[in-house]
């Protein structure tokens, strides 16, 4: 599935979707709305699309040495 959405450049609605969740930002705070922050979970074919993509890039710029030499982080 991954691999014929990279082929085709098509990627379902379905899997930009995430289930948003508020969390407490500190575990003693009061339950009001300014003392939460949103955490959204995607699903696991878009994690694993955005793994393979990564994957797929990295390889092909560092195959054809486009890596900045002095750059290691926030690649």
């Amino acid at each position: 599935m991954i691999k014929l959405s990279l082929k085709d450049g098509f990627f379902p609605d379905k899997w930009k979707e995430a289930l948003v969740k508020p969390i407490l930002k500190k575990p003693n705070a009061h339950l009001e709305f300014k003392n939460l922050r949103p955490v959204s979970n995607l699903s696991f074919l878009s994690k694993l699309t955005e793994k393979a993509v990564s994957h797929q890039m990295v390889h092909q710029m560092t195959t054809h040495d486009l890596m900045p030499v002095f750059q290691s982080a926030y690649r």
